[in-house]
Order: structure tokens, then C-alpha cells, then sequence
């Protein structure tokens, strides 16, 4: 073989391991980025599922509080209606209470009265017995006869 042919031989096997070489490097450099697009894929993947649950947990204890807030509420309002129905109680019974006070002042002021019209006394004894003692001028069971010493008031000793 000649020089010439053994230089073309070298010449092309170092183009094709050149050529394979470079297509070697072109597909493992492709496997290397479509590697990384996989894995910064896999990587976003699992960084948007990290958000979604931390975004699922905040709205379920947003929801949380929303319902002990909501409940907190209830409750409050329905103490504030128990006080209120406590207190309307409360004033109902001692408006009640009034009203039986009341007439029964009206009553014994009647009795008096009745009694204070019809109120004679022969002396002072019976009067100071009666509770009546001493009697003033222009009250019933007065009497010039009772008053001794014509001030006014009768039965005073």
C-alpha cells in the first residue's frame, strides 16, 4: 500500500470518529439539558405542589377561624340574649313588685283615712292606747277638750 492510501485511510477514520464524536457529545449534551429540563420539570413540579398544599392548608385554617370566629359570634349573641331576656324579666318583676307595694300603700292609706275620719277619742288614754298620741290640730280624733293648754296639740304628755 502507498503512503497516499494509507493517509487517506487515517484521514477518513479520523473524520468518521470526528463525525461520531461530535454527535456522541451533541446527544449526551442533549441527555444532559433534556436531563436537566426534567429535572428543573420535576423540580417546579414539586415546588407547585408544595404551593398548592401550603396553599390548601391556609385556606382550610382560614376556614378554621372563619367558623370559630362565626361561633364565637353566636355564642355571643346568645348570652347578649340571655342577659336581655334576664333583665326584661328582671324589670317585669320589679315593676310587679311596684305595683303590689303601691297598692298596698293605697290600701293601709284608705284604712287610715277611714279610720282617721271615724277617730274619736273620750280621753287621752284612748288615743295615747290607739298609737293616735299626740294628736295635732286638723287631724281626725283632734279634739279642744284633749288639748289642756289650747296649743294645738292634743294629748301631749
Amino acid at each position: 500500500m502507498s503512503f497516499k492510501k494509507v493517509l487517506l485511510i487515517f484521514t477518513l477514520f479520523f473524520t468518521l470518529f470526528f463525525i461520531i464524536g461530535c454527535s456522541e457529545s451533541d446527544t449526551s449534551a442533549k441527555g444532559s439539558s433534556s436531563n436537566s429540563a426534567v429535572q428543573s420539570q420535576q423540580s417546579t413540579d414539586e415546588t407547585s405542589k408544595t404551593e398548592e398544599v401550603s396553599q390548601s392548608e391556609e385556606a382550610a385554617k382560614q376556614a378554621e377561624e372563619t367558623r370559630q370566629s362565626e361561633e364565637a359570634a353566636q355564642q355571643a349573641e346568645a348570652a347578649r340574649q340571655a342577659e336581655e331576656a334576664a333583665q326584661q324579666a328582671e324589670a317585669a318583676r320589679q315593676a310587679e313588685e311596684a305595683a303590689q307595694q303601691a297598692e298596698v300603700a293605697r290600701q293601709a292609706q284608705a284604712n287610715q283615712q277611714q279610720a282617721g275620719q271615724s277617730a274619736y277619742y273620750a280621753n287621752c288614754t284612748q288615743a295615747k292606747n290607739a298609737g293616735a298620741a299626740p294628736l295635732y290640730s286638723g287631724q281626725p280624733g283632734y279634739s279642744r277638750k284633749l288639748d289642756r293648754d289650747g296649743d294645738g296639740i292634743a294629748c301631749e304628755k
